[in-house]
């Protein structure tokens, strides 16, 4: 369920929100006359929800408590709690959660909103911090963005283009900062991606140990992955001097990740929540902790994600037929290049099509991409992303098939330091120059900030 809300907030962040869809507008150019809840339920509609759906969030907007009587889907549940923690009602919020919602759907919600009291319910109720993160800074909530990090946030890429994207300068800086005292951090993805539409493997990622990666992947506090690193490690000294629920939740999920079922039972006698266990298990391919972990209770959408990413079809299998919403590996999927998963997985019901496509044409997989825009995905939603890892020629497809909104791929550009896609994005039309020179010198990409320092000039 995180996923699938953390998506509409994300999508805040990325060209096919901001692009206007209607046909009076512009190319490039934002919607600015609708009300907040327009706005909402445009970016729901953006992103493949239905109609039903749409009324669902707005009636948790609203405090429509008779519509919220009615539903028995967990999925609809979570929805109406979306809508009514980005309004701050707590006392519907808590219904929902009554009712099954995941505390993720509030965080998410809340975050984005600035109600620190009902981030702090959801986190006390186990809601993940990365579905805080990107909300909070893409809302400007600079109090929330730090207690998301001191949580252990991890989608610190994500997050920063939220808070560049709505002009959030303090929490841009505060999350580059934290990125930088990271020496771990990287993009979204485990490659580096030159312009030339091919990727190629980063050196320092490429020879990294599994558990590196799974550290840099978590990029919590030092502590916490110290944590982490003793259960990945089978530290049994760590696991005793643990007691924080928390702590110890996150040294069962390294435990999981590398398959010690043992020390993943300690965890769980210590009090950790089985979702930790699940997660690390998901990502680690370890079948047999996933079904343990699952018969404990854990909520099959939490593995689907790190299933999806690390490749594991059988998990997401067996995840799928327990129940999991094929949209919270979609995305995760599409950015890995994991055709075959991808298409399980749309086979299922997935229908986030615009978000995949976006991580997609992050990751350069052209296959994917296509089948994206196949689905009815909208260009604009991949020309960010193509732009941001160079992909030169999954670029010129999207400008192919309509994409329109070149400021945005000029930021894009700019932040990846790709210099022949700021040009080709320069020669198309962009004016959005003075925040995407930003973007290229607080990136260190010095030959595209002169380029379009240039062309300000011209």
């Amino acid at each position: 369920m995180m996923k699938r809300a953390l998506l509409l907030l994300s999508l805040f962040a990325v060209p096919c929100v901001v692009t206007s869809c209607k046909d009076d507008a512009a190319p490039g150019t934002s919607i600015t006359t609708e009300s907040p809840l327009d706005k909402l339920c445009r970016y729901w509609e953006l992103v493949g929800y239905s109609e039903k759906e749409i009324k669902i969030f707005r009636a948790g907007y609203e405090g429509d408590t008779v519509t919220l009587e009615s539903l028995k889907d967990k999925k609809h549940i979570g929805i109406y709690c979306t809508g009514a923690a980005t309004t701050g009602n707590k006392e519907l919020v808590l219904q929902c959660l009554d009712k099954g919602a995941n505390p993720d759907e509030g965080l998410q919600g809340s975050a984005y909103s600035g109600h620190m009291d009902i981030v702090q319910l959801m986190l006390s109720k186990g809601a993940a911090p990365n579905a805080g993160l990107s909300g909070a800074a893409l809302g400007g909530h600079m109090d929330i963005v730090q207690l998301m990090l001191s949580k252990g946030a991890t989608n610190l890429d994500l997050a920063l283009k939220a808070a560049e994207h709505n002009g959030h300068t303090e929490c841009a800086e505060f999350i580059r900062a934290a990125m930088k005292n990271d020496n771990t951090a990287t993009p979204n993805t485990d490659t580096a991606v030159p312009s030339t539409g091919t990727a190629s493997a980063d050196t320092a990622t490429s020879t990294a140990s599994p558990l590196d990666k799974l550290c840099r992947y978590w990029r919590g506090t030092d502590k916490e992955i110290k944590i982490l690193r003793a259960g990945y490690e089978g530290d049994t000294v760590t696991l005793e001097s643990l007691k924080d629920k928390e702590h110890i939740g996150i040294y069962c999920f390294g435990a999981a990740a590398a398959g010690n079922k043992e020390l993943v039972l300690q965890c769980l006698d210590k009090g950790a929540n089985p979702y930790w266990g699940l997660k690390g298990a998901a990502q680690g391919g370890h079948m047999d902790i996933v079904q343990l972990m699952l018969s404990k209770g854990a909520d099959p959408d939490d593995g689907l994600e790190g299933a999806a990413w690390g490749g594991h079809m059988d998990i997401v299998q067996l995840l799928l037929n327990k129940g999991a919403d094929p949209d919270e590996g979609l995305w995760v999927a599409a950015q890995g290049g994991h055709m075959d998963i991808v298409q399980l997985l749309i086979d299922k019901g997935a229908t986030d099509y615009s978000w995949g496509l976006r991580c997609a044409a992050e990751g350069g997989h052209m296959d994917i991409v296509q089948l994206m825009l196949s689905k009815g995905a909208h260009p604009d939603c991949g020309l960010w992303g193509a732009a941001w890892g160079g992909y030169l020629d999954i670029v010129q497809l999207m400008l192919d098939k309509g994409a329109t909104d070149y400021n945005e791929g000029l930021k894009g550009a700019a932040t990846g330091g790709h210099m022949d896609i700021v040009q080709l994005m320069l020669d198309k039309g962009a004016t959005d120059l003075d925040s995407v020179l930003e973007a290229a010198e607080d990136n260190g990409h010095t030959e595209c900030a002169e380029l379009i320092r240039a062309a300000m000039k011209k």
